[in-house]
């Protein structure tokens, strides 16, 4: 009787404690409501994930199909999906998922709209090299007196923003390019300019900065096949850079 007795109270505590961890659980069985149009599929995210391609939410029964289909994603394949960041292709200062980037982005060059100017290619009187630039041949003369005379090189710095605007005083926006400047652009798969950039004439030779040789060369850039070389010549063509 007593072996019977304590059978009876174990059964009827399983069947409370039973009772009691559905609740907490809640039920597995499909509810059979319709869902809000909130959600996403498994598959959904997965998409996402490697291609990147949106998709729309989904709303209606949320039942088990009656049987798997080759679309449906386990959680194992969408954790592997999960791309790893690479530090060096997230720009420095910026936190991607996060990482935070190390890689340095090169700032965008903006050029002056080619005026097919001509200068010397800098205004030093105690140079004789340049001692044939003379205002209206190979300098600018932007007061009308002769008091400031430009240079390729001063042109640049007088330049204002508008990249038009020759000022009297140097405003130090633009500059003349350097030879990496020059190289970042020259595209060796092209001839006549040498580069995808607009604005640069055919078969032109471009000032760089600085000068070479003492004073007495100047760094050049050939748009006909994107060289870079020093120059003697007197007058090459200027465009400014920023």
């Amino acid at each position: 009787m007593k072996k019977t007795l304590l059978t009876v109270l174990a059964l009827i505590l399983t069947v409370v404690i039973g009772a009691q961890v559905a609740n907490a659980i809640g039920s597995l069985t499909p509810s059979g409501t319709a869902g809000d149009a909130t959600q996403y599929t498994l598959n959904d995210i997965y998409t996402k994930l490697t291609t990147n391609v949106a998709t729309s939410t989904k709303s209606g029964l949320f039942a088990i199909p009656g049987s798997a289909v080759a679309t449906f994603r386990t959680l194992s394949e969408i954790y592997a999906a999960i791309p790893t960041i690479d530090a060096s292709k997230v720009a420095v200062g910026t936190t991607y998922l996060g990482v935070g980037g190390t890689a340095v982005v090169a700032p965008t060059l903006i050029w002056q709209n080619d005026p097919n100017l001509q200068l010397c290619h800098r205004f030093d009187p105690a140079d004789s090299f340049f001692y044939n630039c003379l205002a209206g041949n190979g300098l600018l003369d932007p007061v009308g007196d002769g008091s400031v005379l430009l240079g390729a090189v001063e042109y640049c710095q007088y330049l204002d923003v508008d990249g038009i605007t020759v000022q009297t005083t140097p405003q130090n926006v633009w500059h003349l390019p350097t030879p990496q400047e020059f190289a970042s652009i020259t595209d060796y798969s092209m001839l006549n300019p040498a580069t995808q950039v607009s604005g640069f004439v055919s078969y032109g030779v471009y000032w760089a900065n600085p000068v070479y040789y003492g004073q007495s060369y100047g760094w050049s850039w050939n748009t006909s096949d994107g060289e870079l070389r020093y120059s003697t010549n007197f007058q090459l063509y200027v465009r400014c850079v920023r």
